[in-house]
């Protein structure tokens, strides 16, 4: 196992005319020639920032949004964790890591560059879940797309993703007559 030694620092990036800034993490490794710097997907206001602590003030608001502190902040732990969690799998390895091999690996380790496969039945039951808990559906919503997806299981018990194209759909109208 190889001491491996690395830096992440959150640092905002301030741009010209614009009150907030993107929020940057910086991963230095390798006596600070290799350098990456991912976008945390937040702006933070600069006079909110603390720059010791690489933290957003407590019971502040940033970006055009008004983001919660507390949101950005536990966005910027998820991202220091995943980074220790890159690099402890390198000195596990003994391998000195190169700039898209830690870049790809926060970035696996974080669950951007994992695509996502679901099946037609599984992504429905999802939409159905997310629409009751966050669209306020009533009472036959729900209903409506059970029912949806029981004429969908009858039509087609192993339906995928390649069903849904023109004669697809057609052979699934006509199937409801």
């Amino acid at each position: 196992m190889i001491g491996l030694h690395y830096v992440c620092a959150f640092v905002p990036s301030k741009e010209a005319g614009q009150s907030d800034a993107p929020l940057r993490c910086r991963i230095r490794w390798d006596s600070s020639r290799s350098i990456v710097s991912l976008n945390v997907g937040y702006r933070v206001n600069p006079e909110r920032w603390d720059p010791k602590a690489q933290r957003c003030s407590v019971n502040s608001f940033h970006g055009r949004r008004r983001v919660p502190a507390a949101v950005i902040n536990r966005e910027i732990e998820r991202f220091a964790d995943a980074v220790g969690v890159v690099f402890g799998r390198f000195a596990k390895a003994d391998h000195w890591p190169s700039v898209p091999e830690v870049r790809s690996g926060v970035r696996v380790e974080l669950g951007i560059d994992e695509p996502r496969v679901v099946s037609v039945p599984v992504a429905f039951d999802e939409f159905i879940r997310d629409g009751i808990a966050r669209l306020s559906w009533g009472d036959a919503t729900p209903v409506k797309f059970a029912a949806l997806r029981h004429h969908l299981d009858v039509w087609d018990p192993a339906v995928g993703w390649e069903s849904f194209n023109t004669a697809g759909l057609t052979d699934f109208v006509v199937s409801l007559r």
